[in-house]
């Protein structure tokens, strides 16, 4: 929560649910420029590891170039 992991048969999709009482959240991640994946390292590294969270980053700084 807010992240929802749908399972498929070779892969997991994360998928950001926007709920009313992540506004506040989600105002001040867009003030800092701050994506929300960043405020949810903690618990993404508690469920897919530190490599999966280090390439997330990765994968941002590439769409971002």
């Amino acid at each position: 929560y807010p992240i929802r992991v749908k399972e498929f048969d070779d892969y997991k999709a994360l998928n950001f649910e926007e709920w009313k009482i992540c506004e506040p959240a989600c105002a001040c991640g867009s003030k800092l420029d701050v994506p929300v994946y960043r405020f949810l390292k903690e618990p993404l590294i508690r469920a897919f590891g530190e490599r999966f969270y280090e390439e997330l980053q990765i994968v941002e700084s590439e769409l971002n170039y």
